[in-house]
C-alpha cells in the first residue's frame, strides 16, 4: 500500500505542497541506518494546490526544487574529531540539487536515490519546493549512522558507482574516496562537492569499467563532466598485482603506502579494470591520503554498476 504523508505540515493553508510518498521501499521519516554506504530512496510529490480553494486561477506555478543536506560532523568526518554524534561536532550544509522547473508546472514527482554516509554521524535531508510567488513548503528527515571504528587508522567501506550519462545526472558516478561519499551528477555541479571528489566512473573502450581522477585526460574529463570544474583533484592511480587476501590484510598506513609504492606507474585514468583487481590511489589535494580499491563486482545491468571495497588512510601518509 502506498500513501501520501501529509500530517507533518498541518499549518499550511495556501501555497505549494510537498509530501513524501510512503511505502516500505521509500524513506519518509528519520531513522537509524545499520549499513554504511546504504542506498536510500525517497519519493516526493509536489503540487501548487491551495488548501482553501478549488479555483485554478488562484494557483501559482511551481518554480524550483531545492534539496539540501547537512552533514554532522562535517564533510570530512573520517577522524571523528569531536565525536560523531556530539552536539559540538561541526556541521556542513550543502546544496545537493537546485532545479528550475518547466514553465507552468502545477505538479510533479521526484525520486531521490542516494548513498548514505559511511562514517559515524548524521545527515539531514531537506526538500523545499518554491512557487512563483516565492512561497515555500518543506519536508525533511534525518539519518544516523554509528560505527565502532573510531580507533582504527584506516577507513574501510563498500560503495556502488554507476556509469555516467550526461542527461541522467541522478546517477552516482563520483566518489569522495577519503570519506566514502558516492555523489550524483546533481551534487557534482556544486563546487563544494567538486573539491571533495577524488574519482569518477568513466567507461573505457567497449564500455569497460574505468576510473578517472577529475584532472584526467580531456576525453575522460569530457565523459565525466569535469572539464569546467574550477578545482580538479589530482588523484594518482596505480594498478597492483594484489589479491583479495592482500587487500584484506592491508590494515595499516604502512601497508597502504607499500602497496601504492609497489604499483605500476601513476596515471589519472585507468580505462579498463576487471573484477577482482586491486587499484592503489593517492590523493594530492589537501591532506595526502593513500588507499586501495578492490573491484568486487561489475554488474551488467540496465544501469552499468560496479561494487567496490575501499580502504583508505584517515591521516596524511608520506
Amino acid at each position: 500500500m502506498v500513501l501520501v504523508l501529509t500530517a507533518c505540515d498541518p499549518g499550511v493553508t495556501s501555497g505549494p505542497r510537498i509530501d513524501f510518498v510512503g511505502s516500505t521501499r521509500f524513506t519518509s521519516s528519520s531513522r537509524v541506518l545499520t549499513t554504511p554506504g546504504d542506498t536510500v530512496s525517497s519519493f516526493l510529490y509536489a503540487d501548487n494546490r491551495d488548501r482553501d480553494t478549488t479555483d485554478d486561477k488562484k494557483y501559482s506555478a511551481l518554480r524550483r526544487l531545492v534539496v539540501t543536506v547537512v552533514y554532522e560532523p562535517g564533510l570530512a568526518p573520517s577522524l571523528y574529531p569531536l565525536g560523531a554524534l556530539s552536539p559540538a561536532a561541526p556541521k556542513d550544509s550543502c546544496i545537493y540539487l537546485d532545479s528550475t522547473l518547466a514553465d507552468n508546472t502545477n505538479a510533479f514527482v521526484f525520486r531521490h536515490d542516494f548513498t548514505s554516509r559511511t562514517t559515524s554521524g548524521r545527515e539531514t535531508w531537506l526538500f523545499k519546493i518554491i512557487d512563483a510567488d516565492n512561497k515555500e513548503a518543506t519536508r525533511q528527515y534525518r539519518l544516523s549512522m554509528r560505527r565502532t571504528d573510531s580507533a582504527a587508522v584506516i577507513h574501510n567501506y563498500s560503495t556502488l558507482l554507476q556509469a555516467p550519462q550526461s542527461h541522467l545526472r541522478a546517477r552516482r558516478s563520483f566518489l569522495d574516496a577519503t570519506n566514502g561519499l558516492a555523489l550524483t551528477g546533481y551534487a557534482a555541479t556544486n563546487p563544494v562537492f567538486q573539491q571533495l571528489i577524488d574519482l569518477a566512473y568513466v567507461p573505457g573502450p567497449n564500455n569497460a569499467f574505468g576510473l578517472a581522477a577529475p584532472n584526467a585526460t580531456a576525453e575522460a574529463m569530457s565523459k565525466a563532466g569535469t572539464s569546467a570544474w574550477p578545482t580538479k583533484n589530482r588523484t594518482e592511480l596505480r594498478m597492483t598485482g594484489l589479491t583479495l587476501r592482500d587487500f584484506n590484510n592491508a590494515t595499516t598506513n604502512v601497508a597502504l603506502r607499500d602497496a601504492f609504492n609497489d604499483g605500476s606507474a601513476s596515471t589519472s585514468y585507468l580505462p579498463s579494470i576487471g573484477e577482482e583487481k586491486v587499484i592503489a590511489f593517492r590523493t594530492t589535494m589537501g591532506d595526502q591520503r593513500i588507499g586501495l580499491i578492490y573491484v568486487q563486482d561489475i554488474l551488467s545491468t540496465a544501469v552499468p554498476t560496479v561494487l567496490l571495497q575501499i580502504r583508505v588512510s584517515k591521516t596524511t601518509v608520506q
